[in-house]
């Protein structure tokens, strides 16, 4: 007898991506990379990469800690563009209320803009979103360049990122009793690279996804 047909691969991770395919403004495609790599909210709503602690590159690129992963690219996060009122990224310029069947209700959303670098549709810079960037595995992205992880450089004390030479424990990362700075200068205190080769132990610009390599641009 013949095989039975394999049963259709699945698209979409939550509920409201599987109802919304199809409908008029919302793009066709998948919630994770073909690839199958594990995924995690963590970092920003659909698609956002699980971390690594291998000193390797990192596999899958990924974005900044004020910034959440959108159809394969960076936008700030709509918690912060909201101040918690529509945490959740629907849309490129589309912000709701709760990750649920209720966002295709007109009340718990909310839109702005229209062009990038308009409204919601911003990067952490509040410039047009950007692809995700790949850092050495002992790095993280910060304004799209690659610095040390502030969780090795404090112990996990001040895990979060929030700027060249400062680390924060807890959110806000504005409340100066949630931050630890080091360092004035670019290659001091806590704004340095990885250092896994020479060429990263101070803060280096984060290699896009997508972008042609040095060694492909003849």
């Amino acid at each position: 007898a013949p095989a039975a047909p394999a049963a259709p691969a699945q698209m979409y991770n939550d509920p409201l991506s599987e109802s919304a395919a199809g409908m008029p403004g919302m793009p066709m495609g998948r919630d994770e990379p073909v690839t199958g790599a594990p995924m995690a909210a963590g970092n920003g709503g659909f698609g956002a990469p699980t971390s690594s602690a291998s000193s390797a590159p990192q596999a899958v690129g990924s974005c900044s800690s004020e910034e959440e992963m959108f159809l394969g690219m960076c936008y700030k996060k709509c918690l912060a563009l909201t101040n918690g009122t529509y945490p959740h990224r629907i849309a490129p310029n589309g912000c709701c209320k709760s990750m649920s069947l209720k966002c295709l209700s007109g009340s718990n959303v909310d839109f702005s803009g229209i062009l990038p670098g308009q409204g919601y549709h911003v990067s952490g810079e509040l410039t047009a979103p950007h692809p995700p960037g790949i850092c050495d595995g002992n790095e993280e992205i910060y304004t799209l360049a690659c610095y040390k992880k502030c969780s090795i450089l404090t112990n996990n004390a001040y895990s979060i990122r929030s700027g060249p030479n400062t680390c924060c424990k807890a959110a806000p990362c504005w409340n100066p009793f949630n931050v630890q700075s080091s360092g004035l200068t670019n290659c001091d205190g806590y704004a340095v690279g990885g250092d896994i080769v020479a060429a990263h132990s101070c803060p280096h610009p984060a290699t896009l996804v997508g972008a042609p390599s040095s060694s492909s641009a003849r």
